[in-house]
Protein backbone atom coordinates (compact mmCIF):
# COMPACT_ATOMS: atom_id res chain seq x y z
CA UNK A 1 0.00 0.00 0.00
CA UNK A 2 3.04 1.91 0.90
CA UNK A 3 4.52 1.84 -2.77
CA UNK A 4 1.19 2.09 -4.39
CA UNK A 5 0.53 5.52 -2.91
CA UNK A 6 4.53 6.61 -3.19
CA UNK A 7 3.57 6.19 -6.91
CA UNK A 8 0.23 7.71 -7.09
CA UNK A 9 1.72 11.03 -5.23
CA UNK A 10 5.01 10.72 -7.67
CA UNK A 11 2.72 10.66 -10.37
CA UNK A 12 0.69 13.61 -9.17
CA UNK A 13 3.52 15.62 -8.53
CA UNK A 14 5.13 14.91 -11.70
CA UNK A 15 1.56 15.63 -13.52
CA UNK A 16 1.52 19.16 -11.83
CA UNK A 17 4.81 19.94 -12.78
CA UNK A 18 4.10 19.21 -16.52
CA UNK A 19 0.93 21.34 -16.26
CA UNK A 20 2.52 24.48 -14.62
CA UNK A 21 5.99 24.04 -17.25
CA UNK A 22 3.15 24.18 -19.80
CA UNK A 23 1.14 27.27 -18.31
CA UNK A 24 4.73 29.14 -18.18
CA UNK A 25 6.48 27.73 -21.34
CA UNK A 26 2.79 28.66 -23.66
CA UNK A 27 3.28 32.50 -23.09
CA UNK A 28 6.77 32.42 -23.50
CA UNK A 29 6.11 30.67 -27.01
CA UNK A 30 3.85 33.39 -27.77
CA UNK A 31 6.22 36.28 -26.69
CA UNK A 32 9.28 34.57 -28.69
CA UNK A 33 7.43 33.97 -32.30
CA UNK A 34 5.32 37.48 -31.96
CA UNK A 35 8.69 38.87 -32.55
CA UNK A 36 10.81 36.93 -35.14
CA UNK A 37 12.32 38.45 -38.43
CA UNK A 38 11.39 42.09 -37.28
CA UNK A 39 14.36 44.19 -39.21
CA UNK A 40 15.78 47.68 -38.13
CA UNK A 41 18.02 49.20 -40.63
CA UNK A 42 18.93 52.58 -38.86
CA UNK A 43 21.48 54.51 -40.74
CA UNK A 44 20.87 58.18 -39.42
CA UNK A 45 23.30 60.77 -38.23
CA UNK A 46 21.39 60.99 -35.24
CA UNK A 47 18.43 59.14 -33.83
CA UNK A 48 16.76 58.98 -30.59
CA UNK A 49 13.82 55.89 -30.90
CA UNK A 50 11.83 54.48 -28.58
CA UNK A 51 10.75 51.26 -30.32
CA UNK A 52 7.90 49.26 -29.13
CA UNK A 53 7.14 46.20 -31.99
CA UNK A 54 5.26 43.14 -31.56
CA UNK A 55 4.73 40.87 -34.37
CA UNK A 56 6.90 39.37 -37.24
CA UNK A 57 8.50 39.99 -40.74
CA UNK A 58 8.28 44.27 -39.67
CA UNK A 59 10.79 46.30 -41.22
CA UNK A 60 11.89 49.52 -40.38
CA UNK A 61 14.72 51.85 -42.24
CA UNK A 62 16.08 55.09 -41.40
CA UNK A 63 17.61 57.16 -44.10
CA UNK A 64 21.33 58.17 -44.28
CA UNK A 65 21.63 61.39 -42.53
CA UNK A 66 18.37 62.12 -41.16
CA UNK A 67 18.54 63.00 -37.78
CA UNK A 68 15.30 61.89 -35.22
CA UNK A 69 15.08 64.09 -32.53
CA UNK A 70 12.63 62.11 -29.87
CA UNK A 71 10.57 59.57 -32.34
CA UNK A 72 8.54 56.25 -30.79
CA UNK A 73 7.53 53.54 -33.19
CA UNK A 74 4.73 51.59 -31.77
CA UNK A 75 3.72 48.11 -34.25
CA UNK A 76 1.26 45.76 -33.46
CA UNK A 77 0.72 43.20 -36.37
CA UNK A 78 3.44 41.87 -38.93
CA UNK A 79 4.67 42.49 -42.56
CA UNK A 80 4.27 46.25 -41.57
CA UNK A 81 7.03 48.79 -42.94
CA UNK A 82 7.96 52.16 -41.42
CA UNK A 83 10.59 53.91 -44.11
CA UNK A 84 11.76 57.05 -43.49
CA UNK A 85 14.11 58.71 -46.00
CA UNK A 86 17.15 60.54 -46.41
CA UNK A 87 18.11 63.73 -45.07
CA UNK A 88 15.18 64.14 -42.79
CA UNK A 89 14.77 65.96 -39.20
CA UNK A 90 12.13 64.78 -36.99
CA UNK A 91 11.52 66.52 -33.72
CA UNK A 92 10.88 65.12 -29.96
CA UNK A 93 7.50 63.48 -29.24
CA UNK A 94 6.72 62.38 -32.78
CA UNK A 95 5.13 59.32 -32.94
CA UNK A 96 4.93 56.66 -35.83
CA UNK A 97 1.74 54.08 -34.82
CA UNK A 98 1.04 51.16 -36.66
CA UNK A 99 -1.71 48.46 -35.98
CA UNK A 100 -2.70 45.39 -38.23
CA UNK A 101 -1.11 43.69 -41.11
CA UNK A 102 0.62 44.81 -44.41
CA UNK A 103 0.14 48.49 -43.58
CA UNK A 104 3.18 51.10 -43.99
CA UNK A 105 4.30 54.33 -43.32
CA UNK A 106 6.70 55.84 -46.11
CA UNK A 107 8.24 59.10 -45.62
CA UNK A 108 10.04 61.01 -48.66
CA UNK A 109 13.35 62.54 -48.83
CA UNK A 110 14.49 65.74 -46.84
CA UNK A 111 11.17 65.82 -44.96
CA UNK A 112 10.93 68.38 -41.69
CA UNK A 113 8.97 67.50 -38.56
CA UNK A 114 8.95 70.36 -35.98
CA UNK A 115 7.59 68.18 -33.36
CA UNK A 116 4.72 66.42 -31.81
CA UNK A 117 3.53 64.74 -35.11
CA UNK A 118 1.35 61.67 -34.77
CA UNK A 119 1.31 59.32 -37.91
CA UNK A 120 -1.42 56.27 -37.67
CA UNK A 121 -1.79 53.50 -40.57
CA UNK A 122 -4.28 51.11 -39.04
CA UNK A 123 -6.30 47.81 -40.41
CA UNK A 124 -5.63 45.86 -43.02
CA UNK A 125 -2.94 47.18 -45.87
CA UNK A 126 -3.21 51.01 -45.94
CA UNK A 127 -0.72 53.20 -45.63
CA UNK A 128 0.10 56.99 -45.45
CA UNK A 129 2.75 58.26 -47.62
CA UNK A 130 4.36 61.48 -47.67
CA UNK A 131 6.75 62.75 -50.36
CA UNK A 132 10.01 64.60 -50.09
CA UNK A 133 10.27 68.05 -49.03
CA UNK A 134 7.23 67.39 -47.03
CA UNK A 135 6.89 70.42 -44.47
CA UNK A 136 4.77 69.71 -41.05
CA UNK A 137 4.97 72.37 -38.28
CA UNK A 138 3.65 70.70 -34.65
CA UNK A 139 0.65 69.03 -33.20
CA UNK A 140 -0.09 67.18 -36.39
CA UNK A 141 -2.35 64.05 -37.02
CA UNK A 142 -2.10 61.84 -40.27
CA UNK A 143 -3.97 58.74 -40.36
CA UNK A 144 -5.82 56.37 -42.28
CA UNK A 145 -8.68 55.00 -39.97
CA UNK A 146 -11.29 55.74 -37.33
CA UNK A 147 -10.28 53.51 -35.08
CA UNK A 148 -13.32 52.03 -34.12
CA UNK A 149 -16.04 50.82 -36.69
CA UNK A 150 -19.31 52.83 -37.67
CA UNK A 151 -22.23 50.41 -39.45
CA UNK A 152 -25.41 51.84 -41.05
CA UNK A 153 -28.74 50.04 -40.50
CA UNK A 154 -28.08 46.86 -42.25
CA UNK A 155 -24.90 46.29 -39.72
CA UNK A 156 -22.35 47.23 -42.96
CA UNK A 157 -19.71 48.87 -41.75
CA UNK A 158 -19.07 52.13 -43.77
CA UNK A 159 -15.65 53.65 -42.51
CA UNK A 160 -13.22 51.25 -43.47
CA UNK A 161 -9.26 52.76 -43.37
CA UNK A 162 -7.98 54.01 -46.71
CA UNK A 163 -4.95 55.29 -47.75
CA UNK A 164 -3.47 59.02 -47.52
CA UNK A 165 -1.26 60.22 -50.56
CA UNK A 166 0.65 63.56 -49.87
CA UNK A 167 2.83 64.97 -52.56
CA UNK A 168 6.31 66.35 -52.66
CA UNK A 169 6.69 69.80 -51.08
CA UNK A 170 3.88 70.21 -49.25
CA UNK A 171 3.40 72.48 -45.96
CA UNK A 172 1.10 71.46 -42.89
CA UNK A 173 0.68 73.88 -41.09
CA UNK A 174 0.19 73.63 -36.54
CA UNK A 175 -3.02 71.88 -35.25
CA UNK A 176 -3.94 70.32 -38.22
CA UNK A 177 -5.54 67.04 -38.76
CA UNK A 178 -5.82 64.88 -42.07
CA UNK A 179 -8.39 62.50 -42.11
CA UNK A 180 -8.05 58.95 -43.63
CA UNK A 181 -8.50 58.71 -48.13
CA UNK A 182 -6.95 61.91 -48.57
CA UNK A 183 -5.10 62.75 -51.28
CA UNK A 184 -2.61 66.54 -50.86
CA UNK A 185 -1.31 67.42 -54.11
CA UNK A 186 2.57 68.72 -55.26
CA UNK A 187 3.39 72.03 -53.44
CA UNK A 188 -0.31 72.96 -51.72
CA UNK A 189 -0.70 74.28 -48.16
CA UNK A 190 -2.30 72.75 -45.35
CA UNK A 191 -3.27 76.08 -42.92
CA UNK A 192 -3.54 76.17 -39.36
CA UNK A 193 -6.45 74.38 -37.76
CA UNK A 194 -7.41 72.81 -40.44
CA UNK A 195 -9.48 69.59 -40.77
CA UNK A 196 -8.69 67.65 -44.00
CA UNK A 197 -11.65 65.45 -44.98
CA UNK A 198 -11.48 65.39 -48.99
CA UNK A 199 -8.49 65.99 -51.36
CA UNK A 200 -6.49 69.20 -52.02
CA UNK A 201 -4.90 69.83 -55.69
CA UNK A 202 -1.52 70.82 -56.07
CA UNK A 203 -0.34 74.19 -55.30
CA UNK A 204 -3.65 75.25 -53.51
CA UNK A 205 -4.30 76.57 -49.83
CA UNK A 206 -6.91 74.70 -48.02
CA UNK A 207 -8.27 76.05 -44.81
CA UNK A 208 -11.25 75.45 -42.35
CA UNK A 209 -13.34 72.76 -40.71
CA UNK A 210 -13.69 70.77 -43.07
CA UNK A 211 -11.02 71.88 -45.01
CA UNK A 212 -11.63 73.86 -48.09
CA UNK A 213 -9.48 75.41 -50.57
CA UNK A 214 -9.41 79.17 -50.51
CA UNK A 215 -6.85 80.34 -52.94
CA UNK A 216 -5.35 78.34 -55.95
CA UNK A 217 -1.98 78.73 -57.65
CA UNK A 218 0.20 79.47 -54.66
CA UNK A 219 3.79 78.66 -54.57
CA UNK A 220 5.86 78.93 -51.13
CA UNK A 221 9.49 78.50 -49.80
CA UNK A 222 11.24 77.34 -46.88
CA UNK A 223 13.31 80.56 -46.92
CA UNK A 224 12.49 82.25 -43.15
CA UNK A 225 11.60 85.44 -43.99
CA UNK A 226 13.19 86.90 -40.44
Amino acid sequence: MNLIYKLVKSNSFLFKMVYYLRLLAFPLFIRLTWRINNTIENNALYSSIDKDIRGCNNYIKIGIKSRIYGLKIYVRGKNNKVIIGNNCVIGKKCSFWIEGDNNTIIVGDSCTFTHTVHLCAQEYGSSINLGEDCMLSNNIIIRTSDSHPIFNSDRERINEAKTVWIAKHVWIAPQTTVMKGVTIGEGAILASNSVITKDVPKNCLAAGIPAKVVKENIYWSRERLF
